[in-house]
């Protein structure tokens, strides 16, 4: 028994304790971080987006158009390599 004891104290000292129980902790431990690194980004780039509109004077209103929700939602669809256009092509078109 004593010796049973030690083995387990000695795996869960090398990591290798892979019961169920303990890959499920690691697991939310994990998806919570995540969550976590989430939200900050998010509160980031809104605060983000919330000085663009007031260092350009652009009323908060806008936040409530239909044409601005479309714009985040089809930009959003493009993922991370989505390039915001240029000055020439918002002029030209």
């Amino acid at each position: 028994m004593a010796e049973a004891r030690e083995k387990k104290k000695s795996n869960e000292a090398l990591g290798k304790s892979h019961s169920p129980r303990n890959i499920i902790k690691r697991v939310f431990s994990t998806q919570a971080t995540i969550n976590m690194f989430k939200k900050g980004m998010r509160e980031e780039a809104c605060q983000e987006m919330a000085k663009f509109l007031y260092n350009n004077t652009i009323l908060f209103n806008v936040s409530k158009s239909e044409g601005f929700s479309t714009m985040f939602d089809l930009a959003s669809r493009l993922g991370l390599e989505f390039k915001h256009p240029s000055y020439h092509d918002i002029k030209v078109n």
